[in-house]
C-alpha cells in the first residue's frame, strides 16, 4: 500500500528533471495519494506513459488527477483500468481532454462506467483529435434486464467508437442473449475504428452469433474477437464459417469453452479453407 507520504516523495522527485518516461504503480492502494500525482502532471513533460491500474481510484480521484492532466502535454499513455472511475469522473476526464493534446491512449476497462457515459466520451473524442486507442468496457448493472439499455445509448456509442483511430471494446460478462446482438450489430455496421471486441461469459448462442455474422463479412478494422463462454455450438461456428469467407482482416479468433463439437469444427474449417 503506497501511503499519501510517499505518493507526496515520488512527485517531488518528478517535479524535477527526471527523465523518466514509464511509471507502473498498479495495485497500489494509491486513492489517498493521487492528488500529489495530479500536481506534477502538470510540471512535468517527460513522463509518456502512467499506469495507475487497480488502485481503488473513484470520481474523486480522478478529479485531482484530471486537473494535473489539463496542464500536461507530454504523458501519452494512461491506464485506469480496474478502479472505481464513474460516470462523474469520465465527466472530470472529457474535460481535461478538451485541453490536453498529447494523450494517445486511454484504458478504463474494468470500472462502474455503464453506456450512459458514452456521449461524454464521444465529446471528449470529438475535440481532442490526439486520442487514437481507447479500451473500454462497460459491464451491466446488477439487476438490469437485456436489451432495453443499449437503445437508450446505442447512437452516442457509435460516435464514440467512430471518433478514434482504434478502440477495444470490452462487453464482456454482460448478460448479453442474442437479442443483445442485434443492438449490437446495430452499433457495429460500417464501423473503421473497433479493432478488438471481446465478448467472453454472456449468452449470445447461435441467434446472436448470426446477427453478428453479417457484421463480420464488412468488419474490415476488426482484428480480435473473443467468444469465449457464449454456449456456442456447431450452427454458431456454420455462422461464423460463412462470414469469414469474406472477412480477411480477423486475426485472432477466440472460441474456447464453447461447444462447437466436430461438426463446427469442419463448418468453421470450411470459411478458414476460403478466407486467405
Amino acid at each position: 500500500c503506497l501511503k499519501p507520504p510517499a505518493a507526496a516523495k515520488i512527485s517531488a522527485m518528478l517535479k524535477g528533471k527526471v527523465c523518466l518516461t514509464e511509471l507502473r504503480l498498479n495495485n497500489n492502494e494509491l486513492c489517498e495519494g493521487i492528488g500529489h500525482l495530479g500536481k506534477v502532471l502538470s510540471q512535468n513533460n517527460y513522463l509518456t506513459s502512467l499506469a495507475l491500474a487497480a488502485n481503488a481510484l473513484d470520481d474523486r480521484s480522478i478529479k485531482l488527477l484530471a486537473e494535473g492532466l489539463r496542464g500536461n502535454n507530454g504523458l501519452l499513455h494512461l491506464d485506469l483500468s480496474d478502479n472505481k472511475v464513474g460516470a462523474h469522473g469520465v465527466s472530470y476526464l472529457s474535460g481535461a481532454l478538451h485541453v490536453n493534446v498529447s494523450l494517445q491512449t486511454l484504458d478504463l476497462q474494468q470500472n462502474d462506467l455503464d453506456l450512459t457515459v458514452a456521449a461524454s466520451l464521444a465529446d471528449c473524442v470529438r475535440k481532442n483529435s490526439s486520442l487514437q486507442t481507447m479500451h473500454l468496457g462497460f459491464p451491466r448493472s446488477s439487476g438490469s434486464a437485456p436489451g432495453p439499455a443499449w437503445p437508450i445509448s446505442v447512437q452516442h456509442l457509435r460516435k464514440l467508437v467512430g471518433s478514434t483511430s482504434e478502440v477495444s471494446l470490452n462487453l464482456e460478462k454482460m448478460g448479453l442473449s442474442g437479442l443483445d446482438a442485434a443492438f449490437l450489430a446495430q452499433l457495429l455496421e460500417g464501423n473503421t475504428s473497433i479493432t478488438e471486441l471481446k465478448l467472453a461469459g454472456n449468452q449470445l448462442g447461435t441467434t446472436g452469433v448470426t446477427r453478428l455474422g453479417d457484421f463480420l463479412k464488412s468488419a474490415l478494422a476488426l482484428r480480435k474477437l473473443d467468444l469465449r463462454r457464449n454456449t456456442l455450438g456447431p450452427a454458431a461456428a456454420a455462422a461464423l464459417g460463412r462470414a469469414l469467407k469474406t472477412n480477411t482482416s480477423l486475426r485472432s479468433l477466440d472460441l474456447g469453452e464453447n461447444r462447437v463439437g466436430n461438426e463446427g469444427a469442419i463448418n468453421l474449417a470450411e470459411g478458414l479453407t476460403i478466407n486467405k
